[in-house]
C-alpha cells in the first residue's frame, strides 16, 4: 500500500468515526437518529419490560415527542429515559456504557431525530 493510499484510508476512517460524510469536497456532519442509533441499543427485553409501565422505548413517535411535562420543558419522554439510563436505574441488570450514553446525548443534541 502506498503512503498516499494509506493516508487516504486513514482520512476516510477518521471521517467515518466522526460520523461525517464528504460531498463535493465539503464535510457535512451526520445527525444521530433514534431508528439508526438509539433503538438498536435497547434490548427486546428492555422494551417489553418498560412498555406495560407506559415507557414505549420501541416507539419513535413516543420517544421523539416534543411535549414537556412538570420535570422537563421539552421532549420529556426522551429526557426522562436518559435520566433513568444515566442514573443506572434502567435497564435492570445492564447499565449502559459511557459511549452509549454519549450517543444518546448526541441524539438529543441533534434534535431528537426519529
Amino acid at each position: 500500500m502506498s503512503r498516499f493510499t494509506a493516508a487516504a484510508a486513514m482520512v476516510a476512517y477518521t471521517m467515518c468515526n466522526q460520523k461525517c460524510m464528504s460531498r463535493m469536497g465539503s464535510v457535512i456532519p451526520m445527525t444521530t437518529s433514534f431508528g439508526n442509533d438509539i433503538l438498536p441499543m435497547f434490548r427486546p427485553g428492555d422494551i417489553a419490560c418498560m412498555t406495560p409501565k407506559g415507557v414505549r422505548l420501541g416507539d419513535a413517535g413516543w420517544i421523539c415527542d416534543p411535549a414537556g411535562n412538570d420535570d422537563f420543558a421539552d421532549h420529556a419522554n426522551a429526557r426522562r429515559v436518559f435520566a433513568a439510563l444515566s442514573s443506572g436505574f434502567m435497564p435492570p441488570g445492564h447499565r449502559w456504557s459511557q459511549d452509549a450514553l454519549d450517543t444518546y446525548a448526541n441524539w438529543m443534541g441533534d434534535g431528537f431525530q426519529p
